[in-house]
């Protein structure tokens, strides 16, 4: 009886163990294919910016700024410019990690937001976060068709020197692969 016992621990114990590797191994292959394909998305993305222009259109309304969008662009120094969707609950708090990173970095950075309503952005910019950082109101959605931008929220920032795309890619979203840099 005692050997019975014995013998059935065993056989659950081996059938854990073995469900744990094969758990195991499917994560981590899966999570593999995950960042294989980051991987590629962001090799395409630094390729098709490589030295161009973003491209701005007039209807982009100032929330937190006496500034003009084309000040901004004339810095010589590192610029962030980063795309976000008001309706996205997720990119919202993006704007906090932002914050975070900025502030350590200690970089330049301006922010459109589209989506929504400009009332609702307005609040939240100003009277909820109180953000330091210029946000510029794009009511159409025309930077993401003029810019032909990624489905992939992750490539919606940009770094420009002198007005050119040095990296695409957020530095937050994409940690590991936060170094990419442009081939030639």
């Amino acid at each position: 009886m005692k050997k019975n016992k014995i013998y059935h621990l065993l056989i659950i114990l081996l059938l854990i163990s073995s469900i744990t590797m094969f758990v195991y191994k499917f994560y981590y292959k899966k999570s593999d294919a995950i960042n294989n394909k980051i991987s590629v998305i962001n090799k395409k993305n630094q390729k098709k910016w490589k030295n161009k222009e973003l491209l701005f259109s007039e209807g982009l309304v100032p929330l937190n700024t006496n500034k003009t969008l084309n000040s901004f662009l004339a810095i010589s120094d590192l610029l962030f410019v980063n795309y976000l969707d008001a309706d996205c609950s997720v990119c919202i708090q993006d704007l906090k990690l932002w914050d975070e990173y900025l502030k350590n970095e200690e970089k330049n950075a301006l922010f459109i937001i589209a989506g929504s309503e400009k009332i609702k952005v307005d609040y939240m910019i100003n009277n909820v976060l109180h953000y330091k950082y210029p946000v510029f109101y794009d009511e159409y959605d025309s930077f993401v068709q003029i810019n032909d931008l990624s489905e992939y929220k992750a490539f919606h920032s940009f770094q420009l020197k002198n007005k050119k795309v040095l990296k695409v890619g957020s530095p937050i979203l994409l940690k590991k692969f936060n170094d990419a840099t442009i081939e030639n």
